[in-house]
This record gives C-alpha cells, sequence and structure tokens, in this order.
C-alpha cells in the first residue's frame, strides 16, 4: 500500500480522572448502553463523541471555556 492510499491512524490521548470519577463514568457508560439497546457503551465512545460535539457545536464548546476558565479560579 503506497502512502497515499493508506488510511490515516488515529492519535491517543489520555485523560487522568480521580476513581470516583471513573466509577462514575463507567455506571454512567452502562446506564446509557441499557437505555440505548446496546450491549456496551465505554469510555473511548463518550471521550470520542464529546470531542466531535465539543468541535462542532458552538453551545458546547462556550461551555467547555466556561469550565476551564472556572478550574483557573479554583
Amino acid at each position: 500500500m503506497s502512502k497515499s492510499t493508506q488510511r490515516p491512524r488515529s492519535v491517543r490521548r489520555t485523560v487522568d480522572v480521580s476513581p470516583a470519577r471513573h466509577a462514575d463514568l463507567d455506571e454512567w457508560c452502562a446506564e446509557t448502553a441499557r437505555g440505548i439497546g446496546r450491549a456496551r457503551v465505554t469510555g473511548q465512545d463518550v471521550l470520542r463523541t464529546l470531542v466531535e460535539l465539543l468541535l462542532t457545536d458552538e453551545t458546547t464548546a462556550r461551555k467547555v471555556r466556561k469550565r476551564i476558565k472556572e478550574r483557573e479560579v479554583e
């Protein structure tokens, strides 16, 4: 396969969260999977979707900016 026909590789990002937040996310994923009729929703599914929303939805982007600014004060 030539360079021009190769599929682009995904780039990995990681995030550190507290054990409590991690457990909350796992619970949210399980509840969401049940709610939408899927066997499983992963944290990766959630983060990938959140990045997409952040980059395509200005309301979401404003909320994130506001939350980041508020955390500067903490």
